[in-house]
């Protein structure tokens, strides 16, 4: 299996808002900076504060983080969603529920579009049966009502898991963090996101402060390198209409689940509807003919 997921956000200067002058530089150098990688994308978590409370914040989320990719992973043979698709039923854990029960809400509020039962498809299966209406969910008990049936968090787990990562960071008393665990999460600190094209070349900066961002992509990462790990469930086969699409939300869960979701919109009618009810912020469209849309 290849995993190769590509870049679309990026820290604009490399800093964060108000430490742009370089004579401001060493007071806004962060305390503790760390760099990684989690299900093929590039990660980092960025610490402005007390350097011990940072190290001991950033040992508990990187423990969590740990865990929670055991968890979700796909591409873990033992992960509770790889023994949950092969069993096609099991009792999962309190966490794993968490992440269902959010799958749940934006599902509904994408009016299907959202639906991580897809996975099957991956496969090139001719025979499949996919469909978040089909997955029964009792106490922290889960099981397919058809056979066949699998799930996929990678629309939605890097969401999650950065989420995860900022409220421990938060609990440890400290604000002024920025988060990427293939998706952006701020805290009190703001900072400059540049979202990339395919070219690498930024085509939108966002003010991040309390808030998320995620960017979904059918290019973004490839399966095998022939497969967009973007599919639509409802089994049509319509021509893509954006190459980029990013969504700035409260938190890097509903960005990151939203941006998948809308990247199989061919229009910014669900997008609207959506900032209208107050569950996203903003919407960055970028279509194959370069045009970026900001909503």
């Amino acid at each position: 299996m290849s995993l190769n997921r590509r870049r679309f956000l990026t820290i604009s200067a490399g800093l964060g808002l108000g430490a742009i002058a370089s004579t401001h530089y060493i007071m806004a150098r962060p305390a503790v900076e760390w760099q990684g990688k989690l299900m093929g994308a590039e990660t980092s978590i960025t610490i402005h504060g007390n350097n011990e409370m940072a190290n001991a914040a950033l040992k508990a989320a990187l423990e969590e983080v740990a865990r929670l990719e055991k968890s979700f992973s796909i591409y873990n043979s033992n992960s509770e969603l790889s023994r949950l698709n092969a069993l096609g039923g099991n009792k999962v854990s309190d966490i794993f529920m968490q992440l269902i029960q959010q799958i749940d809400d934006i599902h509904q509020l994408s009016k299907g579009l959202f639906d991580p039962t897809v996975q099957p498809l991956f496969a090139g299966e001719s025979q499949y049966n996919i469909g978040w209406q089909y997955v029964m969910q009792q106490g922290n008990s889960i099981a397919f009502a058809k056979p066949n049936m699998a799930m996929t968090f990678n629309g939605i787990a890097q969401g999650f898991i950065t989420d995860r990562v900022s409220d421990i960071l938060k609990v440890h008393g400290l604000d002024n963090v920025l988060v990427n665990m293939g998706e952006y999460s701020a805290g009190d600190r703001a900072f400059k996101i540049g979202i990339a094209n395919k070219s690498e070349r930024i085509i939108k900066e966002v003010d991040l402060k309390n808030n998320a961002i995620a960017t979904s992509s059918p290019e973004g990462l490839m399966i095998n390198n022939k497969q967009s790990h973007i599919i639509s469930p409802n089994l049509k086969s319509e021509p893509k209409q954006w190459r980029t699409l990013s969504v700035v939300a409260k938190n890097a869960t509903l960005a990151d689940g939203f941006s998948t979701a809308l990247s199989l919109t061919n229009n910014t009618k669900l997008a609207e509807q959506l900032l209208a009810t107050g569950h996203l912020e903003r919407v960055i469209f970028e279509d194959y003919r370069g045009r970026v849309i900001t909503i």
